[in-house]
C-alpha cells in the first residue's frame, strides 16, 4: 500500500514536471495542485504551480500561490522575487518595487532583485513624522561608511561593525518601530534617506569582492550617489534618534547640525565611540586628523544623549579625558557595547589565487592594516630574528591587509630584507570569504598594535578556533576574552616564546583551540544591535547644557593640537 502511494506521487509529480516542461501550462497547474491537496507544505511545488498558473496568464492566482510558499519559505529572496514579477503583472508596480526590496533585504548579491528594483530605484515612502506615545523611531547615520565606499571596496573593523549592526535593525520585528538608514550632507547640514536596497548591495558587494573598478560596484557605488543627490532633506519623526555606529569626527558641522535637528524636532543623539586612539597615540595619524578628533570629542558630550563604547578600555579613555582635559563640561552617559559577535558569514566571491596557492602551506595569519598603530614592523623584526635562527622550520607568515598611515618602515623592511621576502606572503586586499578561509586553514594567528578599542581580528581568530597571540593592552584584553596568548607590550622576548611553544608544541595548541572551543561564545551581531536599540527607550531626558565658565578664551579660528580641551567647546 505504501508502495502504490509513493508511486502515484512520484507519477504525479512527473507528469506534472513533464507538462511544465512541455509549456502546458493550464495542465501542469492543474497536475501541481492534486499534488498539493495532501502536501500543503511542499512551499517548492507552490512556487511551481505558481509559475504555470502566471504563464497560463493569471497573474493573481500566481501571487497567491507565492504568498503560500512565502509563507513557508519566509527567508527565501527568490520567492520575494516571483512575488514581485506576479505583481508587476497584476498592474500594481510599487508592491513590485517592495517585494524586490525585500529580496535585496534577505540578499544584497540576488541579481534578477536588482536588476528590477534599479530600474526603478526609488525609496518606500518615509515614515510620517507624527508618532505614537511609547513608538521608537531610529535614524542610522552611515556617512562614515558610504565615505570610505566613495573610495575603498573592501571593509576594515569599522565598517564591518556598521553594517553588522545596521543590518539586523532592518529586520521585521525588530525592537523599533521605524528605521530609516541617512547619510549627512555637510553643505547643507541636512540628511538625507539611503534607500535600503543600496545598502544592502553595497554592504553585499564590499564583502563578496575588492575590485573598485567592477562595474557591479562602480554601478552601486553611482546609483547610491544618485540617489541621495535626488533626495530631500529628511523630516525627522518627533523624539527620533539619529544613532551614528561609525564616525562623524571627519565631517564638517556635524554637531553643528544636531544641535539644530535637537531644536526642531526633539531629536536625539547616541554615537558609538570605536577608540580615542587620535588622542591617546596622536603619532599615529597625521597632525590634522588629531586635531579634527581631539574638536570633536571636546564637542561630543555636550551634544551626545547617550555614548556607546565598544569596550570598557575605550569608556576608560574617555572618562580619563574628560577628567584630565576637560573638567566642568557635560558629561553624556556612557554605555558599553563589547563586539563579542560571531563574523557575519561572508558572500561568495571569486577565488583569490594568491590564497589558494597557500593551500597545503603551513602559515600563520596576521590580519590587520599595515600601518604604524599596529605595528607590524615589531612583528616582522621579530619573525626576521625567527627565521635567521631556525631557517627553514619556520612556517610562512601571511599579512592579510591594505596599506595605510605609517606603513611604510614595515612594507620596506619586508622588501629589503630577503629572508622576510622568502617567508612572508602579503596579501593586500581580501574579501570577506577568503578571509574566513585563511582564519580556518592558519596554525594559529597573530596581532600586535599600539592601541585598540577592541581588536575585531582577535575575535575573528577565537571564532575561527584558532589560538591567537596579542599584546596584553587596552581593548585586546577583552576581544582576546580570556583565552588570547597575550605577551608583555613590546617585548619581542616574550612574544618569540609563545610563538615558538605554538610552532612546536603541537599538544600544547590543541589544548588553547580545545578552550577556546569549549569556553568561547560570541554573541550573533543581532544581538548587540538590538541592544542599542533596546538601550535607547531609558535614557533619561538630556539636561541643558550650560555654557562654557566664564574667563575662557576662545579663538575665532579652529584649533589645532590633539589634545582635547574646553577652548574647543
Amino acid at each position: 500500500m505504501a508502495d502504490d502511494a509513493l508511486t502515484t506521487v512520484t507519477v504525479t509529480l512527473a507528469t506534472a514536471d513533464r507538462l511544465r516542461d512541455a509549456r502546458d501550462w493550464p495542465a501542469a497547474a492543474d497536475a501541481y495542485a492534486a499534488w498539493l491537496a495532501d502536501h500543503l507544505a511542499d512551499w517548492g511545488i507552490w512556487v511551481q504551480h505558481g509559475h504555470c498558473v502566471k504563464e497560463a496568464g493569471d497573474p493573481y492566482a500566481a501571487l497567491a500561490s507565492y504568498r503560500r510558499a512565502e509563507a513557508g519559505l519566509p527567508g527565501d529572496p527568490d520567492v520575494k522575487v516571483q512575488i514581485g514579477h506576479a505583481l508587476k503583472l497584476a498592474g500594481d508596480p510599487a508592491g513590485a518595487r517592495a517585494a524586490y526590496a525585500a529580496a535585496l533585504d534577505l540578499d544584497g548579491l540576488n541579481e534578477a532583485a536588482w536588476q528590477e528594483w534599479r530600474s526603478d530605484p526609488r525609496d518606500d515612502p518615509p515614515a510620517p513624522v507624527l508618532a505614537l506615545p511609547g513608538d521608537l523611531h531610529v535614524v542610522f547615520d552611515l556617512s562614515d561608511l558610504l565615505a570610505w565606499f566613495r573610495g575603498a571596496r573592501g571593509p576594515t573593523g569599522i565598517q564591518r561593525v556598521q553594517m553588522d549592526l545596521v543590518g539586523p535593525a532592518l529586520r521585521p520585528g525588530a525592537p523599533a518601530a521605524t528605521v530609516t538608514l541617512a547619510v549627512f550632507r555637510a553643505e547643507s547640514g541636512t540628511w538625507r534617506a539611503l534607500p535600503r536596497p543600496l545598502f544592502r548591495r553595497l554592504a553585499a558587494l564590499s564583502r563578496s569582492g575588492t575590485d573598485t573598478a567592477d562595474p557591479a560596484w562602480t554601478e552601486a557605488v553611482d546609483l547610491a550617489r544618485a540617489a541621495l543627490d535626488a533626495a530631500p532633506d529628511l523630516a525627522f519623526a518627533e523624539g527620533a534618534w539619529l544613532v551614528n555606529p561609525g564616525s562623524s569626527w571627519e565631517m564638517p558641522g556635524y554637531h553643528t547640525a544636531v544641535r539644530a535637528a535637537r531644536a526642531r524636532h526633539r531629536l536625539r543623539y547616541a554615537a558609538v565611540l570605536h577608540d580615542c586612539g587620535p588622542v591617546v597615540v596622536p603619532e599615529h595619524v597625521p597632525p590634522a586628523t588629531a586635531a579634527r578628533f581631539a574638536r570633536w570629542l571636546s564637542v561630543l558630550s555636550a551634544e551626545a544623549d547617550l555614548i556607546l563604547t565598544v569596550s570598557e578600555a575605550t569608556a576608560r579613555d574617555l572618562a580619563r579625558l574628560r577628567r584630565e582635559a576637560l573638567p566642568g563640561l557635560p558629561e553624556a552617559p556612557v554605555a558599553t557595547l563589547g563586539l563579542d559577535a560571531a563574523p557575519s558569514p561572508p558572500p561568495p566571491a571569486p577565488p583569490h589565487p594568491a590564497a589558494e596557492a597557500l593551500a597545503g602551506t603551513p602559515y600563520v595569519l596576521l590580519v590587520g592594516t599595515v600601518e604604524s598603530r599596529k605595528d607590524h614592523l615589531f612583528v616582522l623584526h621579530a619573525w626576521l630574528a625567527l627565521l635567521r635562527r631556525r631557517g627553514g622550520a619556520v612556517p610562512r607568515l601571511v599579512l592579510a591587509g591594505r596599506a595605510g598611515f605609517g606603513g611604510g618602515p614595515a612594507l620596506a623592511l619586508l622588501n629589503r630584507a630577503p629572508d622576510l621576502a622568502a617567508g612572508v606572503t602579503r596579501l593586500d586586499d581580501v574579501p570577506d570569504a577568503t578571509l574566513a578561509a585563511l582564519y580556518r586553514g592558519a596554525l594559529f594567528t597573530l596581532y600586535n598594535s599600539a592601541h585598540e578599542g577592541w581588536g575585531l581580528p582577535v575575535t575573528e581568530a577565537l571564532a575561527a578556533g584558532k589560538a591567537v597571540v596579542a599584546p596584553a593592552h587596552t581593548g585586546l584584553l577583552e576581544s582576546g576574552a580570556g583565552l588570547a596568548c597575550h605577551f608583555a607590550p613590546g617585548s619581542e622576548p616574550e612574544f618569540l616564546a609563545i610563538v615558538e611553544r605554538l610552532l612546536d608544541d603541537a599538544a600544547f595548541r590543541a589544548e588553547v583551540e580545545a578552550r577556546i572551543a569549549a569556553v568561547f561564545r560570541p554573541r550573533p551581531w543581532r544581538d548587540l544591535s538590538d541592544s542599542i536599540l533596546l538601550r535607547l527607550p531609558d535614557v533619561p531626558p538630556r539636561a541643558p547644557v550650560s555654557p562654557p565658565r566664564l574667563g575662557l578664551t576662545h579663538r575665532l579660528a579652529a584649533l589645532d593640537g590633539y589634545r582635547p580641551g574646553p577652548a574647543m567647546f
